[in-house]
């Protein structure tokens, strides 16, 4: 789940016409470049570049940038004397007049030419440098990739230059200045390592704002220079971030107290810090407090959505899901005032957390019906106007009395201002296209149980949703991000890619398709390495569980205990004393319940260590939220031990709980097996309606799941119970079905089913 916060970036600070407030429109003049930079200064990894002079009207990757030291070649008719440019050099050179009597000569008149203003001219071509670097799409081979990021450096070296040259060599206005300086620092930001620089930058802005009252400009300065203290010292930003907050609250500048709370919660959670944390949900409530209080209901609404989300990320616990869904009720709450209606980004982001709310509840039927509401409000927002190309949100203010003026509002900044005198706050998210393919995903999940023998729904979703991301991929560079930005956002999509394949494996292997699961899996993989040169995490512990499952169910036995029994899958503070994630500890457990169903055999070499792991995992089992593992638990317990030395009672009772459980999370798959396990156990050679109905029942929902092997299993159940009562047609006919289903199994598992 992508991380929210107040700015997904630095300040937006895209196209040239920020600096109209002080400059004359541009002049599209073709102007000779005729000084070199060095990209070492600016550069990630300075790439060898070749030196050359070159003329074009458009930006290009070249080397130079426009000195104003020195004179512009080719076009010494052009240039006046240094005063009449729209901004004064600080140094200019006087020629005394000839006391030597020339003799007149009549110069034919001419046209007069204008005048170039230099200053104007190289703001433009910064931004121009900026834009066609960041036009780059870098989804591209790797032999391509050099050429690419050679040009894409020599691009943002130039257009850096030329910011540096206005900067060096002109007296400007403060508020053109201070403006120039957040545009430089966010550029040094987002495309090098010289924080140091960008620091500086930000600080001599500051102080300019300060002199000449620019408040919305140091703000966004403050805002940004936060951002870069935390990448060198996180402490010292969260503080410098909550110093601000204090000034913010003792000046009254309510827009900005949401601006650098939202900020201080984002950083928290990136701090990984309970305390931190802890911090950063009281700069929430202080918002939804605050923005109650000022009639402010969107900021609210998207003040407690955050909140349950974070909640979510925090943990699955079912504490925690409830404190998410208390704030998403407050939330809900917000959503009935008109200016908080039109907000489609909360609005789906509120659909995904009640979705994911009930998911890990394990409620699929609450599920399905919110996801049926979700859908809905795709199909009225998909189309809405207030989708923006880069997924920002805006938030809309109302104009408060008690809230004093900022002055002149800088139109790109994290607040702006709209019509009928109103603000907006600025918040970044998703994309229209990766909103959808999230939501495409949650569907998947929702109807995960119901796959199987409702049309294959959850792979649909599924491939639906990996086509958008993979065409996303393609179109990389759309944005106009910087390639920090781009690769950021790439690898949230791969990502996202491969959990829509682990899902469609799982699907998959639910329904024993084992030879496109086998494939699917190689592809994952493949995929995967893309991404993490040595797979880890949540991410690499699935994959390894998958393997596992694979291998089991293609009869591979041992390859698939030896899986379950690895490092990687390893119970929770088994082999280090590090707190796992609830992902990881879930899929420790499956691993620990497979094996135990796997070496349950009394003639399996490893039976012996089956009495060890019971009273290991107990605990953890039962304690977990997850019913479905609760109810796989009470299977593996009824299975493991024979009736005499655990006795019929308590094997009752263990299928009696296991039963209940899969029937609350409408597991298919577990009711099955359960009712496949009574029907042997109790109804096996019994005379009786009773019998019959429970190897239906079983058969009936074998089918539905679409497993063969259980389904076949089931079918000889059936044929032995209606054999019994006499029934001797019908009974040849079902165990037909069932030889023709084991014949289907893969050869591995045929094996070891004759060998039963």
């Amino acid at each position: 789940m992508p991380e929210m916060q107040a700015d997904h970036s630095s300040p937006h600070l895209l196209p040239s016409n920020q600096y109209s407030s002080a400059l004359p429109p541009t002049i599209n003049q073709s102007v000779p470049l005729s000084s070199s930079v060095s990209y070492s200064r600016y550069s990630r990894q300075p790439p060898s570049l070749h030196q050359g002079n070159q003329q074009s009207n458009l930006p290009t990757a070249s080397n130079q940038y426009l000195s104003l030291s020195q004179p512009i070649s080719k076009q010494p008719e052009q240039l006046e004397s240094p005063a009449s440019f729209a901004g004064t050099p600080k140094r200019s050179s006087h020629v005394a007049p000839s006391m030597v009597t020339q003799p007149r000569v009549e110069i034919p008149s001419r046209t007069s030419e204008p005048k170039i203003d230099l200053q104007c001219v190289m703001l433009s071509l910064a931004e121009e440098y900026f834009a066609a670097a960041r036009s780059e799409n870098f989804s591209v081979s790797s032999s391509q990739l050099h050429t690419k990021l050679d040009a894409y450096c020599k691009l943002i070296s130039t257009g850096l230059g030329c910011l540096e040259a206005v900067l060096r060599d002109y007296r400007l206005q403060p508020r053109l200045e201070a403006t120039i300086r957040l545009r430089y620092a966010s550029i040094l930001y987002e495309e090098t390592e010289n924080y140091f620089e960008a620091e500086e930058n930000l600080s001599k802005g500051i102080s300019i704002c300060d002199r000449h009252r620019l408040l919305d400009l140091k703000y966004n300065m403050q805002y940004l220079l936060a951002k870069i203290i935390f990448i060198g010292n996180p402490k010292a930003s969260l503080k410098y971030t909550d110093d601000r907050v204090n000034d913010l609250e003792a000046y009254g500048h309510t827009p900005w107290i949401y601006v650098f709370r939202f900020l201080r919660f984002s950083l928290s959670l990136q701090t990984l810090s309970l305390q931190d944390s802890l911090a950063g949900f009281g700069h929430l409530k202080s918002i939804a407090t605050l923005a109650s209080s000022r009639g402010h209901p969107a900021v609210s609404m998207a003040a407690s959505t955050m909140e349950a989300l974070a909640h979510l990320r925090e943990s699955s616990t079912a504490e925690s899901i409830e404190q998410a869904q208390r704030a998403l009720a407050i939330a809900r709450s917000s959503q009935l005032y008109p200016a908080a209606q039109n907000i489609p980004q909360l609005n789906l982001m509120m659909h995904f957390v009640d979705i994911c709310c009930s998911l890990q509840s394990s409620d699929p039927v609450q599920a399905w019906t919110k996801m049926q509401a979700m859908q809905a409000s795709l199909d009225d927002t998909s189309t809405s106007a207030q989708w923006q190309d880069d997924g920002t949100m805006t938030i809309p203010l109302n104009r408060d009395a008690r809230m004093p003026a900022l002055g002149t509002t800088y139109e790109l900044g994290l607040v702006r201002p709209a019509k009928d005198e109103l603000l907006t706050i600025q918040l970044s998210w998703l994309p229209k296209d990766e909103v959808l393919a999230l939501g495409f995903l949650l569907c998947g999940a929702a109807v995960c149980s119901k796959n199987a023998f409702d049309g294959h729904k959850s792979e649909q979703y599924i491939r639906q949703g990996s086509r958008l991301l993979k065409d996303a991929i393609r179109g990389s560079g759309t944005l106009g991000e910087s390639i920090c930005a781009q690769s950021s956002r790439q690898l949230w999509r791969k990502t996202t890619l491969c959990n829509m394949r682990i899902l469609l494996v799982f699907n998959l292997c639910a329904r024993t398709e084992w030879g496109e699961a086998k494939k699917q899996l190689d592809d994952l993989n493949t995929q995967i390495q893309e991404i993490q040169a040595e797979p880890s995490g949540d991410l690499a512990v699935t994959v390894r569980y998958l393997e596992g499952i694979v291998f089991q169910g293609q009869g591979d036995l041992n390859s698939a205990l030896n899986v379950y029994r690895s490092a990687e899958l390893a119970l929770p503070g088994a082999s280090t004393g590090k707190k796992s994630s609830q992902t990881h500890s879930d899929i420790a457990l499956l691993s620990a319940l497979n094996s135990i169903f796997i070496i349950r055999d009394p003639d399996h070499p490893e039976h012996h260590s089956l009495f060890s792991m019971l009273p290991v995992i107990e605990p953890l089992c039962l304690s977990n939220p997850n019913k479905n593992i609760v109810s796989a638990y009470y299977l593996a317990r009824a299975t493991s031990c024979s009736d005499e030395s655990t006795g019929i009672v308590k094997t009752k009772q263990y299928l009696q709980t296991a039963l209940t459980a899969a029937k609350q999370t409408a597991n298919n798959q577990l009711l099955c097996i359960t009712l496949n396990l009574m029907s042997w156990k109790f109804f096996r050679g019994v005379v009786g309606e009773q019998a019959e109905k429970s190897a239906v029942a079983s058969q009936n929902l074998a089918k539905k799941g679409q497993d063969h092997l259980w389904t076949s299993v089931a079918d000889g159940l059936l044929a032995d119970t209606l054999e019994v009562q006499g029934k001797v047609a019908e009974a040849e006919a079902v165990r037909n079905e069932a030889i023709n289903l084991a014949g289907k199994l893969p050869p591995a598992m045929q094996r070891v089913v004759e060998s039963k």
